[in-house]
């Protein structure tokens, strides 16, 4: 399992990703997954402390190459 994390996209950049994969041909959750995550801020709301961030996982490590030498 390889795990690589996309920081500061948006969904609006992540789905159009995850769309251009499964047209590949690529299988969720057979041949990846993801997670999506807001950013989280501290107590006044300006900072984040944790930026926005996708993990995507991935099955087989060819896929994991692919994926970084396309989409990154």
């Amino acid at each position: 399992m390889i795990e690589i994390v996309v920081e500061h996209r948006g969904v609006s950049e992540i789905l159009p990703m995850v769309t251009s994969m499964r047209d590949r041909g690529w299988v969720l959750n057979q041949d990846f997954s993801f997670a999506y995550h807001n950013a989280t801020f501290d107590n006044d709301g300006y900072e984040a402390v944790n930026p926005r961030r996708t993990v995507f996982t991935f099955y087989r490590e060819e896929l994991a190459t692919m994926f970084t030498l396309t989409y990154l």
